[in-house]
């Protein structure tokens, strides 16, 4: 089952104010998003809870990207 916070996280990401050029702003952007999303579900978080949950989910995507690269590789 998906959490509450991982359907916030999934929405919040879909916010096209992100750039991933300043991650102090995403984390602004997100943590609202995600904050609107559970009170129209109501559904109560902390603001700590969220960011908690934000940088986890950063980290988790850091992980998996840092093998990746697509500039540096040309597909013919």
């Amino acid at each position: 089952m998906v959490s509450m916070l991982a359907k916030a996280f999934s929405e919040a990401m879909n916010n096209p104010a992100l750039r991933f050029a300043d991650s102090s702003a995403d984390l602004i952007v997100i943590r609202s998003a995600m904050m609107a999303y559970l009170d129209r579900n109501d559904y109560e978080y902390t603001d700590e809870e969220v960011e908690n949950y934000i940088k986890e989910q950063f980290a988790k995507i850091n992980e998996s990207l840092k093998d990746f690269s697509y500039g540096s590789k040309i597909m013919f």
